[in-house]
């Protein structure tokens, strides 16, 4: 019995697991695009206010993302979370 009970518990822990990285893989994903864009940033035909601006913006999504993937995986965080589940 120790063993069919010891795989169910791995079982939900896995699932767990999967399911919360499939939720926070969007992230990375906008990360990557976002890494692409900078690189191609150059090679527009952008000048002036409008190079600003798209710089600007791209920063402040990156810095956001970056806050809030730091924030996700603090301690506290990932404890409370794994309680209300």
């Amino acid at each position: 019995m120790p063993d069919s009970a010891s795989s169910v518990y791995i079982e939900r822990y896995g699932r767990v697991i999967v399911r919360n990285q499939l939720r926070l893989m969007w992230r990375q994903w906008v990360n990557a695009v976002l890494g692409l864009w900078v690189l191609a940033i150059p090679f527009t035909s952008l000048v002036g206010g409008a190079l600003v601006w798209t710089l600007a913006i791209t920063g402040i999504v990156i810095a956001v993302l970056g806050v809030w993937g730091a924030l996700e995986n603090m301690p506290e965080v990932r404890e409370r979370r794994l309680q209300h589940q």
